[in-house]
């Protein structure tokens, strides 16, 4: 029986991007709460400019994503 956590394997497709980052936190030892935020700050960074990836994304939609993030956290 499959755990919830793990995903099934597959060859034909990288971790996504989220899972990779759970990853990296789990393997630096970072707190649970820690890894959480950052997924989370991540997840507020893809879904800003309409769920695009934010590797495609210009100079100026990530400076106005980024600030809003900014804007929002306080």
């Amino acid at each position: 029986m499959n755990s919830p956590d793990v995903a099934p394997a597959s060859s034909d497709r990288p971790p996504k991007l989220l899972d990779r980052l759970r990853e990296r936190t789990r393997l630096k030892h970072y707190s649970k709460r820690v890894a959480h935020v950052y997924v989370q700050r991540v997840r507020r960074y893809i879904n800003f400019p309409d769920k695009h990836n934010p590797a495609e994304l210009c100079k100026a939609e990530v400076k106005s994503s980024l600030t809003a993030l900014r804007w929002s956290a306080t």
